[in-house]
């Protein structure tokens, strides 16, 4: 029993860490999405993140802004050396409109 509840407390550990990244990931694309395409602060909840492949040092989302805008990002864990605010590197970018 006590194997167990360590098991599910570690397992806890890592969904929350987990979340976090994705909430990190989501508020460096919706920012991003805000910025290229003029979104006002107030109309942010209006783009739309999802996540089509994703692990601790890589993820693939697609965003939508009002307007028709879509993007394609990749983004790379940034290496310990590498100052990054969020822990996230675009690795590459593609839009269309």
């Amino acid at each position: 029993m006590k194997y167990g509840i360590a098991a599910l407390s570690l397992f806890s550990v890592f969904a929350n860490a987990a979340e976090l990244e994705s909430d990190k990931i989501k508020n460096m694309t919706v920012n991003l999405m805000s910025q290229f395409y003029d979104v006002p602060k107030e109309k942010r909840n209006l783009i739309t993140v999802e996540f089509l492949d994703s692990n601790d040092r890589f993820a693939e989302v697609v965003s939508a802004a009002p307007g028709g805008y879509a993007c394609n990002f990749q983004l790379e864990k940034a290496p310990s050396d590498v100052e990054a605010p969020n822990g996230w590197l675009f690795k590459s970018t593609r839009c269309k409109s």
